[in-house]
């Protein structure tokens, strides 16, 4: 058996998904279906989501919160919206999801980002953000 043989699958897969991931880009802030998007590439929900996360390494649904969360990010730093319309606007159905989402995927609350980013003069790239902070427990 060739060790190399699921990575050149998983490779071959990109273009078939470059529609999907092209169609989750630009209808974040909307609700998608597995099945529809499935049917995009003639595939079963269950053939799906067992490419995608092979793919991307994130189910369809961390992918879209992750491009929610990017979205909403991009918002706060024009400083032009509250966080309930900036929420609305990127798909969350409530700000308290936007929240949730934030916590898990930053590591902050969306309240305390914007301050972040004043703080620091950065915009943290989400990797280093993910990291454990000193003396905190994850």
């Amino acid at each position: 058996m060739e060790c190399h043989a699921p990575t050149a699958r998983v490779e071959a897969l990109r273009p078939v998904y470059r529609p999907v991931l092209e169609r989750m880009a630009a209808e974040f802030a909307r609700p998608l279906s597995i099945a529809r998007l499935a049917r995009m590439i003639h595939r079963t929900p269950l053939q799906f989501l067992r490419e995608f996360s092979q793919l991307l390494g994130m189910t369809p649904h961390a992918f879209l919160v992750e491009t929610r969360v990017q979205a909403a990010r991009s918002m706060m730093r024009a400083d032009t919206h509250s966080l309930a319309g900036i929420a609305h606007d990127c798909g969350f159905s409530h700000q308290s999801h936007m929240g949730v989402a934030f916590r898990k995927t930053l590591g902050l609350t969306p309240r305390q980002y914007p301050a972040r980013i004043r703080h620091t003069g950065k915009q943290w790239p989400m990797e280093h953000l993910r990291q454990p902070q000193p003396g905190h427990r994850a």
